[in-house]
Parts: C-alpha cells; structure tokens; sequence
C-alpha cells in the first residue's frame, strides 16, 4: 500500500502471527524501498525522502515495529541523502553510502534516533547495490563499522574474517 498506516497495520499483524510460532522476525529493506526503480541486485539505490517526508512514512512503520518488538532490522543497500546529510552536514553528495555500510543511517538514524536495540543483519553481500561500492576488503568491515550486527554471505570465511580482524588490528573498528 503507499499508506503507511495500512502498511504498518499489515506488518503488525504479520509479526504478531510469526511470532505466536515462536520465528524470530525481520523488518527489510531499511530505510525504506518504493521510492527508487532499481534494483540493488545490480546497483545502489535510493530512498530520496526529505526526513520530514521520510519521518511520516517509512520512519513511522520502522517506529511502531520498534516499539512492538522488532527482533531484527535488516538495511538495504539504500542510501538516505537526506538524513545522512542531516547527521553528517558537510557531507558531499558523491560521498552518500547505501544504508548497509553507513554509520549516518545504521548508528544515528535506526540506533540513535528510532532507539532500535534488536540485530541488525546485513542484506546479501554479492549484491551489486553494496559489492559495487569499494573493494570487498573495505565493504565487509565497513558494514561492522556502521552499525551492522552480522553480515550475510561471505565469499570465503577466513578471508572475509581477515578483513574484519585487520579492521579490528589497525584501529578501525572497535570494541
């Protein structure tokens, strides 16, 4: 639906019945998709919401699944100009990430702002819309430094590990 109310309606009602199985639940694609035509199995896409705009819909259905229980938010490989601007002023417009690897968006906007506490777990990695923003070696520890919990898909565990261990080693990413 493009109304939110019935959207969060519809998502409420849906957690509530997978969560009387006993199934852990996520809410996907953070920040939100519908406002952009691709598709980020081949490329990033975007949210073009103002925060207010943002805010009414897509921040209202994440806020009330937040505030029902959510267990797990899982970001798309979407990038939120407006509110990583917010949160980073002098942000430049070639520097806007997808949410997956975006502190802006994962630590400030859905931890901070939405108060989220659950997992947060990353979309598919192999994907275009994140594989296709640097090298595997800065992505995979990036997603761990935005905000990320988990990250979903390797291509070879101890490598893929490796980068996060030497993100960890040169200071990177902390405890």
């Amino acid at each position: 639906s493009k109304d939110p109310k019935v959207v969060l309606d519809m998502a409420r009602a849906y957690f509530e019945g997978i969560s009387e199985s006993g199934i852990v639940c996520a809410a996907k694609h953070f920040p939100g998709d519908g406002k952009d035509e691709r598709d980020q199995h081949v490329a990033t896409s975007v949210n073009t919401c103002s925060c207010e705009e943002w805010d009414e819909t897509y921040g209202m259905i994440y806020k009330g699944l937040i505030e029902d229980g959510i267990q797990s938010i899982m970001p798309g490989h979407i990038m939120l100009p407006a509110y990583q601007k917010k949160f980073n002023p002098d942000m430049k417009e070639d520097e806007y990430l997808p949410a997956t690897i975006c502190k802006e968006i994962i630590t400030d906007l859905l931890r901070g702002q939405l108060g989220f506490n659950g997992t947060i777990v990353t979309d598919a990695s192999h994907m275009v819309g994140l594989a296709g923003r640097g090298k595997r070696s800065e992505i995979v520890p990036k997603a761990i430094m935005a905000g990320c919990d988990m990250f979903l898909f390797y291509n070879n565990y101890e490598e893929d590990v490796g980068y996060i261990t030497k993100a960890y080693q040169n200071g990177h990413l902390t405890q």
